[in-house]
């Protein structure tokens, strides 16, 4: 189906961020890739017993290609035509470096979802710095300080009127390190979603949201009903809440996200605003319910009928 769906340029993917950004009703899907390197020298990791082609110069003058991608989608009727590689993320010339996760949610409760890319790299606990099978130009072993990367910075993106513009200074969660896997949840029940960052070989890191947007919220957590063919976690369920003011706000349950992440049940949802929701749950097995004028700022638990 990739080609039919415009998707099918290749990567090498580590996790898919899925939200619906354009409101169509159906997921759109930011790609996060590890780097792809354009290079015209064999290469592969050295270890201590691996001899082989190797030129410093060459290596130190790589390309490094950038290859995450946001791809947004068409609906019709509520269901998926196809994508497009969408221009709607602002980097500048920064690259987003070596992602494991790309995570979606309203960390401003405004309505749009933001993007969270926790990013690592650690060769140097892999491989050694030193590979003593290194040819020189006279064809002499010699030790040969192989480049690696100790950290690496991760990136925050605002959701400004569909774009995604880079803020990962002005987050205040921009610290390099190793990243592996992200959570956000509401660590402390003020209605804004703080940060979990666990780091490979190295300390988690805890950021707590601090923002004074104002903005409401809604969180809902589902229970499902096994005897219909649905988890008790109600995984695969969707969630579309319209507001006054804002229209098919969208989320679905996911067992697991990212690298070795799993993400709470329950669904955050900014409101921007407004202080009443409607909130519609279609369950995976196509039941549906909807609950109308829910007041904004609590949390509804909601049993499949």
């Amino acid at each position: 189906m990739s080609p039919q769906l415009g998707t099918d340029k290749p990567g090498y993917t580590v996790n898919i961020g899925i939200t619906d950004l354009n409101r169509a009703g159906v997921p759109d899907v930011y790609i996060a890739n590890i780097v792809t390197m354009n290079k015209d020298e064999k290469y592969v990791r050295p270890d201590a017993k691996t001899r082989l082609k190797f030129n410093p110069q060459k290596m130190a003058n790589m390309r490094v290609v950038e290859a995450n991608d946001l791809w947004t989608s068409t609906a019709k009727d509520g269901k998926l035509v196809s994508y497009e590689q969408s221009q709607a993320v602002g980097r500048g010339y920064k690259s987003t470096g070596w992602s494991w996760g790309a995570n979606f949610f309203d960390y401003d409760n405004d309505g749009d979802d933001d993007l969270s890319l926790d990013n690592g790299m650690t060769e140097s606990a892999v491989h050694p710095r030193v590979n003593p099978d290194s040819p020189n130009s006279s064809g002499q072993q010699q030790q040969t300080i192989v480049p690696v990367a100790e950290k690496e910075a991760p990136f925050f993106f605002v959701n400004r009127a569909g774009m995604l513009e880079e803020q990962s200074s002005q987050s205040g969660a921009d610290p390099a390190g190793n990243a592996r896997a992200v959570v956000m949840f509401d660590m402390d029940g003020d209605g804004a979603l703080d940060m979990m960052v666990n780091n490979f070989n190295g300390p988690a890191m805890l950021y707590r949201n601090n923002g004074t947007s104002g903005n409401h919220w809604i969180k809902i957590h589902l229970t499902g009903n096994p005897s219909k063919g649905v988890t008790r976690d109600a995984i695969g369920a969707k969630i579309l809440v319209d507001t006054p003011h804002q229209k098919n706000l969208w989320r679905e349950v996911f067992s697991t996200i990212g690298y070795l992440t799993s993400p709470p049940k329950e669904q955050h949802l900014g409101l921007g605003t407004d202080t009443r929701a409607d909130v519609t749950v279609i369950w995976p097995n196509g039941d549906r319910q909807t609950l109308k004028n829910l007041a904004a700022d609590h949390t509804y638990r909601i049993n499949q009928k």
